[in-house]
């Protein structure tokens, strides 16, 4: 007599080579200690990327000095930076209340031009370079420092007394004119505390630019004089310097705008 044996049914469970289930016990390959590692690289490339520069001084964020809402104004010479434009001309001026920030020209911008995606540069008609007695005058060596953006006119304007002798109280207005978009307007005013030669190079820069320069004077006076001028003590001197800028696309005679 024979018995019938059944067949013997068995599962199978695939857990991987030995190998596969070592690593997955490793010490170190646990969730825990992997987020551990990731948060440890984050944290060391947030300390390295944002280490200045040695030598490159921070200055500190300028503190508003108004509560109108449409007077922007500060009292103490920081890294703030203003833009103006009417449409057509657009600058940026700093704190120095001109188009120039240390050693740095800002771009100036001129409405429907453009290299690639970006704006093309137009003539720095707001960065003159301004010297008394030789030195080159800057709002970083002053005191009584104030500005303020005028949002409904859309005038800056720019007081300090320069601390280096003579002492001057300098005042400088800067805005592109909203009656007529292809006019810029800076204006300075100086006021030595003695005698003075005061040197203003108001030529504007056209590097990068395809211009024509137009030379127009004013009562005899050229527009920019490559010499200097000598200011009374006390005497209040004001220059005013209209710039206009148009394109050819603007006019068939851009000289005759």
């Amino acid at each position: 007599m024979t018995r019938e044996q059944k067949p013997e049914t068995t599962q199978r469970h695939d857990y991987g080579t030995a190998e596969q289930l070592r690593g997955i016990h490793a010490p170190g390959r646990s969730v825990p200690g992997i987020i551990a590692l990731l948060a440890a690289l984050l944290l060391l490339l947030l300390s390295t990327g944002c280490r200045k520069e040695p030598g490159e001084q921070e200055l500190p964020p300028a503190k508003l000095a108004s509560e109108d809402p449409w007077l922007l104004a500060v009292k103490e010479f920081g890294q703030a930076r203003a833009y103006l434009g009417n449409g057509y001309l657009g600058v940026n001026a700093s704190q120095e209340g001109l188009g120039f920030d240390r050693e740095e020209q800002l771009p100036t911008f001129v409405s429907g031009y453009y290299v690639n995606e970006s704006f093309a540069p137009g003539p720095a008609w707001a960065a003159p370079k301004l010297s008394i007695d030789g030195q080159s005058v800057t709002a970083a060596e002053a005191r009584s420092y104030e500005q303020s953006f005028d949002l409904r006119r859309g005038v800056l304007v720019t007081r300090y007394v320069w601390r280096r002798k003579p002492r001057t109280e300098v005042e400088i207005t800067l805005f592109p004119a909203r009656h007529d978009p292809h006019l810029g307007v800076i204006q300075v005013a100086l006021t030595p505390a003695r005698q003075a030669r005061v040197s203003l190079d108001a030529v504007a820069p056209t590097e990068g630019c395809a211009v024509a320069l137009v030379d127009r004077q004013a009562d005899g006076t050229p527009a920019s004089f490559p010499g200097e001028i000598e200011l009374a003590a006390r005497q209040r001197w004001v220059l005013t310097r209209y710039v206009g800028i148009c394109a050819v696309r603007d006019s068939a005679d851009p000289q005759a705008t």
